[in-house]
């Protein structure tokens, strides 16, 4: 059986997409070999570097990779995902979550800024953010209706900018 190709995200790639300067010297600096996509993602996230990791997502789209989370350390600022985010902890955040695909949480969720979601958000407790929720923003095709639900107990706090809640 082969290994699946992942991705390795290199310095001639981000110059051939256009990465800002600033981003380019970081890269160099910290990532001077590339690195595989989710990896380069994280890197961005210890980082505090949600901008780019956004424009990363952006200009090199989702994967069907699922990233599962099994603790989240106090402290932590952002969490991005390529793919499909899955949380098998409490979910705590002081920045931001970001996932290519749909994001699912066993208990509830928190975030300081907000969620984005390439398809639906999921959790058996409550939301919470301070700025904004996203479900089902993938920009290659139009999302079902189901795509873009964001499943939960309630919305604590933060405005729903794009989906559809569903009471869990």
């Amino acid at each position: 059986m082969e290994k699946e190709q992942r991705m390795k995200i290199t310095l001639e790639l981000l110059r051939s997409k256009g990465a800002c300067s600033d981003g380019m010297t970081w890269v160099e600096e910290n990532l001077p070999n590339g690195a595989e996509y989710q990896v380069f993602l994280d890197a961005l996230a210890a980082a505090d570097k949600p901008d780019w990791a956004s424009w990363l997502l952006a200009n090199f789209g989702r994967t069907t990779d699922i990233k599962t989370v099994t603790a989240v350390t106090a402290g932590t600022k952002h969490i991005f995902a390529a793919g499909r985010l899955v949380f098998e902890c409490s979910v705590s955040v002081l920045g931001g979550i970001e996932a290519g695909g749909g994001i699912e949480a066993g208990e509830g969720i928190k975030a300081g800024w907000g969620i984005e979601a390439g398809f639906q958000i999921t959790c058996k407790l409550d939301i919470t953010v301070r700025l904004r929720i996203f479900a089902g923003v993938c920009d290659w095709r139009l999302p079902s209706a189901e795509e873009t639900t964001i499943t939960c107990r309630a919305v604590k706090s933060g405005t729903v900018a794009f989906g559809l809640v569903v009471k869990a």
